[in-house]
Formats: C-alpha cells, sequence, structure tokens
C-alpha cells in the first residue's frame, strides 16, 4: 500500500528575530501615564502690557522730586490738587504691603468718579506728596503708583514726590512752583483762584484727645495762595473743626512771615512762608 508523500513545507511566515522591530517587542509592560489634575497644575503666566502710567525725569538739582503721568495731562489754568495718603487712598504710614507687593484702597469708593468728574470739568489733576521712605518701600510705592494709573485709565494725571526735606516738601511751595513751570512752557498760566488743595493734614480736632497728625496740607495750601478742603468737604462726606497748630496772635494786624532763600530752576526766589 502506497502512502501519498508529505507535502512539502512553504516558507515560514515568521520574520527573523533581526526584523523584529522594538515597536513589535511587546515583552515589557506598559508603562503607565500620570495625570495631573488641573487643580495641581501651575498656570502659564500671562503678559501684562505696560499700563498708561510713566514715571519722567526726577526734578530738582539732587533730583528729589519724582515726577510722573497718567496718560497725557494737559495743562489747564484750573488745577485740582490733591495729597495721596489719607485722601485719595487710604494711608499706610506704618504698614508693610503684603508679601513686599504693592497694593492700594482707595480713600473712599466715590474717588474715581470724582477725580473723572474734577477732569471732565476741565481741571488738571495734580497729585502731591511727601515720601521720606527707605530706597526698598520707595519701589513698592512707585509701582503702587501705577497700578493706580491702571484703574484710572480714562483720568489723565501728574503726580510729584517729595523724597528729601527740602524746598519741595510740603508745607514748602517747591512743588506747586515746578507745576507753574511746567505749565507755563505749554503757554498756561495756572488762575489760583479757580483752583484749590485736598488734604487730610489739615489740624482738624475731633473730640476726646484726637486730631490731625500735623497741618502740613492746609499750610501748603496758605503758603502757595490756594483754597483749601478736607477730603470729606471734597467728597461731600461732611467736616470736622480745624486748627492750624504753631504760634498764632489774632490781636497782630499783619500776618508773621519768614523770608527765606529758594532755588528753583536755577533762579534764586525769596519765599514768603506763613508761620501759621
Amino acid at each position: 500500500m502506497s502512502h501519498a508523500p508529505e507535502p512539502t513545507p512553504g516558507p515560514s511566515k515568521k520574520r527573523p528575530l533581526s526584523q523584529v522591530t522594538h515597536s513589535d517587542d511587546h515583552t515589557e509592560a506598559p508603562q503607565k501615564v500620570s495625570k495631573i489634575h488641573p487643580f495641581f497644575s501651575k498656570p502659564q503666566e500671562k503678559k501684562t502690557e505696560p499700563g498708561p502710567f510713566k514715571w519722567l525725569e526726577s526734578l530738582g538739582p539732587a533730583r528729589s522730586c519724582l515726577h510722573g503721568i497718567n496718560l497725557q495731562p494737559r495743562a489747564s489754568a484750573k488745577v485740582a490738587a490733591l495729597d495721596l495718603d489719607g485722601t485719595v487712598i487710604k494711608s499706610e504710614f506704618g504698614a508693610k504691603s503684603a508679601n513686599g507687593k504693592p497694593s492700594f484702597e482707595w480713600w473712599r469708593s466715590c474717588v474715581p468718579d470724582k477725580l473723572k468728574e474734577l477732569h471732565e470739568s476741565g481741571y488738571a489733576i495734580l497729585l502731591v506728596s511727601n515720601q521720606g521712605i527707605k530706597p526698598g518701600a520707595l519701589k513698592i510705592w512707585k509701582e503702587k503708583i501705577s497700578l493706580i494709573g491702571q484703574v484710572l485709565d480714562t483720568v489723565p494725571f501728574r503726580i510729584l514726590a517729595a523724597i528729601q526735606k527740602d524746598k519741595f516738601r510740603k508745607p514748602m511751595p517747591g512743588m506747586w512752583y515746578e507745576i507753574e513751570r511746567i505749565f507755563k512752557e505749554e503757554n498756561v498760566e495756572i488762575e489760583k483762584s479757580s483752583s484749590f488743595f485736598v488734604g487730610d493734614a489739615a489740624g482738624r480736632q475731633y473730640g476726646k484727645g484726637k486730631a490731625d497728625f500735623s497741618c502740613t496740607d492746609r499750610k501748603w495750601a496758605v503758603n502757595v495762595g490756594v483754597k483749601f478742603y478736607t477730603p470729606e468737604v471734597c467728597f461731600a462726606l461732611g467736616k470736622a473743626g480745624m486748627k492750624l497748630t504753631g504760634f498764632r496772635n489774632i490781636s497782630l494786624n499783619f500776618l508773621p512771615t519768614k523770608i527765606i532763600p529758594c532755588q528753583v530752576s536755577g533762579c534764586l526766589h525769596y519765599l514768603t512762608v506763613s508761620l501759621l
């Protein structure tokens, strides 16, 4: 009995080991991809556009008067000058900024609207401030002014800040003289009768031994020659009694003054400063 021949095996469909790629090798277990919950993921930092405020070159021979502008403030015959701390924003005297970052809070919520109203009424908005603080704190303070400018993005204003005890520091009128000079460069003469200054250092007496820390702001208005208002009056919140401390004798029929030399913008002036 004859047997059928066994079929010849065909070519193997398996590839030799040398042709096996890493993608075909399934001997290793697939690695587990760890996922991070969005709550713990680090957000990407957003690039912030520069605000409308910028610092200009400081004024004075010793560069002791900081000078900055928000938007493009124009000179006007009517000037609404305001103190900063305790008038436009809440005072942070003796307090430290959180985490060393600049921050501020309006003195009252109505302040931005009032500043906008003054601007739309034709006033040039001027902020004047005494800032005798250390360089590190001054850097944060300057950044805070930039934040204020970002909020007041439709209100042009100019700010001057005295950082030394010289002719620019209130109640000395050096900062006002600089504004007069800057405005004259735009052919604008300031009308003092139509201008005013707002400040919280007004010599007010509140009773029970409480009073303003000084009357520097009111003295500055007297030395400059413009009307003076407290923040409460300017922002229509009421008023408190004011008292100018220091020598004052109503029996005198003349105003006691002191004549002192003061150099402003290269010219020597003689200031008549009220001693009241």
